[in-house]
C-alpha cells in the first residue's frame, strides 16, 4: 500500500508542475491531492513539498494568508538540506511578493521585507547563489523601473516581462500598473489594452483580485 501511494504522490506531483504554469484550477487539485496523500503516507518531506505546492497556488492568487499557513505547517528544520533549501526559497518569494502587493504601506511593507531578507541570509549562508542572485537581479530590476522617468517605465517594465518567468498573479499585477502609468501618460487606448491584459491574468490564474476588470468597465 505504501509502494501504491508514493506513486500515486509522484504522479500528483508531476500533473500539478505540469499545470501549474497555465492552469492553475487544474495545479490546485493535484497540489490538494498530493497534500492529502501525503498525509497517509506520514512523510514528513512527502508533507513539506505539498504543502509547497498548495502554498505556490496561493501565491500565484493572491492569497497571501492561505499561503503563510501552508508555508507554517512545513516542519522544516526536519528536513533535508535540500528540501530546507527549497523552503526558504519559497519563503523568499511569498514575503517579498506580500511585501511588494503592500508597497504603500510603510510599516507592513518594511515587516515583509525584512522577513523576506532573513530567509535570503540562511540561503547566502548556505550557498544558494544562483537562487539569491536570482531573486536580487529580479528585485533590482524593479527598483530600476521605479527610478525611470514616466515616459520610459512602460518600456522597461515590458523588458522584464521577457526577462523573468513570472507567475500569471504576478503578470496581472504587472500589466495593472502598467496601465495606471499610461493612464498617467495620457495614452487612453495602451491604458485599455494593458489593462484588458491585466484582467485576462486576473482570469487565467482565478484570482479573487477584480480591480482590473473594475478599471476597465470605466473606461
Amino acid at each position: 500500500k505504501s509502494l501504491q501511494l508514493s506513486m500515486k504522490f509522484e504522479q500528483c506531483t508531476q500533473l500539478f508542475s505540469e499545470y501549474e504554469s497555465y492552469q492553475f484550477d487544474s495545479a490546485y487539485v493535484y497540489a490538494q491531492r498530493s497534500l492529502h496523500i501525503a498525509r497517509q503516507l506520514g512523510d514528513s518531506v512527502a508533507l513539506a513539498r505539498a504543502h509547497r505546492y498548495v502554498a505556490r497556488c496561493y501565491i500565484g492568487l493572491g492569497s497571501f494568508y492561505d499561503a503563510v499557513l501552508q508555508v507554517d505547517s512545513i516542519p522544516y528544520q526536519q528536513l533535508p538540506i535540500d528540501e530546507q533549501i527549497d523552503y526558504y526559497t519559497l519563503c523568499v518569494y511569498l514575503y517579498q511578493d506580500m511585501a511588494d502587493y503592500l508597497k504603500g504601506t510603510r510599516d507592513l511593507y518594511r515587516c515583509y521585507t525584512d522577513k523576506a531578507e532573513r530567509y535570503r541570509c540562511w540561503l547566502r549562508q548556505n550557498n544558494c547563489r544562483s537562487t539569491i542572485d536570482y531573486v536580487r537581479k529580479n528585485n533590482l530590476a524593479i527598483t530600476h523601473i521605479d527610478s525611470l522617468p514616466l515616459e520610459q517605465k512602460n518600456l522597461a517594465r515590458e523588458e522584464y516581462l521577457r526577462e523573468f518567468q513570472l507567475s500569471l498573479h504576478e503578470m496581472a499585477v504587472q500589466y495593472y500598473i502598467m496601465g495606471e502609468t499610461a493612464e498617467r501618460q495620457g495614452n487612453r487606448q495602451q491604458a485599455i489594452a494593458y489593462t484588458a491584459l491585466s484582467a485576462i491574468y486576473d482570469i487565467r490564474s482565478a484570482t479573487r483580485e477584480t480591480r482590473a476588470s473594475q478599471v476597465l468597465a470605466g473606461y
